[in-house]
């Protein structure tokens, strides 16, 4: 309160002495107040006397209230999926129910649906790439599962999982017969990411079974930087979405049509990877 009366009793003072006939530039100089704060008091003394010079409230008049069956849908969400605020922000704009995921954050926070963080993230740059459309470019890679190997592949400008699979071996034979697969449902792709796996090209500098079938279907083999895994970085993505969420299905092609057709991307505007592949794979690859 004794800052308060402080405040009013320096504003009036200040207002007394421009009446008075002191200039703005002494008034200002000698209680190092900015012009432009002068003249927003004195604005408020012309036009509601001073009254107008008492310190105002900065709480907002009108308070936004989110609708309780946002809220509840929120957390059916978030129970649902696990998505962090953006994601559920962006499912719910999609939905026609624009919503704030700051707004989404703070539900969460009062409901005790929040998981803090037990660390700072890591700060990454990098330059963020993709293809212009799909089928331009696929990714490949394998990742072991308990005892057994998954392996899949993604389009690159769609995130759209053409093929995936868990086999009991990670070899090139069934890497060979899952990308048979996906070219002969989706077409081949122009160019094909891989890392420098066994399965993938030959220790010994020959032409490995996996080059040899590229080749006969004409689609470019691309390996990628070793030492850099952000070349291959949204399959790497994938995988870490795979183990955050894959518990929740029984079959593992139920994830994968989950993924595709229900789950929105961020980094497609919260569409689903098959509204971006479907509506924008062209009528012939190259």
């Amino acid at each position: 309160m004794e800052k308060t009366r402080d405040i009013l009793k320096l504003r009036r003072w200040c207002i007394r002495k421009r009446g008075e006939g002191l200039r703005v530039s002494e008034i200002c100089t000698a209680t190092q107040t900015p012009r432009r704060t002068f003249y927003n008091w004195w604005d408020r003394y012309q036009q509601h006397g001073l009254d107008g010079l008492a310190p105002q409230s900065k709480r907002p008049q009108t308070i936004h209230r989110t609708p309780a069956q946002i809220v509840d849908e929120i957390k059916a969400v978030r129970l649902n999926t696990a998505w962090c605020p953006h994601k559920i922000a962006g499912y719910l704009r999609t939905q026609g129910r624009p919503v704030g995921h700051m707004t989404v954050y703070r539900i969460l926070r009062t409901s005790g649906l929040n998981r803090p963080l037990t660390k700072p993230r890591t700060k990454r740059t990098y330059r963020r790439w993709q293809r212009i459309h799909p089928n331009s470019l696929w990714q490949c890679d394998l990742k072991l599962v308990g005892a057994r190997w998954l392996i899949a592949i993604l389009d690159d400008h769609s995130r759209y999982v053409t093929g995936s699979r868990i086999f009991d071996e990670g070899t090139a034979e069934n890497v060979i017969w899952l990308l048979d697969q996906a070219v002969h449902e989706y077409s081949k792709p122009g160019e094909i990411l891989t890392d420098h796996g066994s399965q993938f090209w030959s220790v010994r500098k020959g032409e490995s079974s996996f080059d040899a079938y590229c080749a006969s279907k004409g689609i470019k083999h691309i390996l990628g930087g070793i030492g850099k895994p952000t070349t291959q970085g949204k399959i790497e993505r994938w995988f870490r979405t795979y183990d955050q969420e894959h518990s929740r299905f029984q079959l593992h092609r139920k994830f994968i049509e989950y993924y595709n057709y229900e789950r929105p991307h961020m980094a497609l505007n919260y569409s689903t990877p098959a509204e971006v592949y479907f509506n924008n794979v062209p009528n012939v690859m190259v």
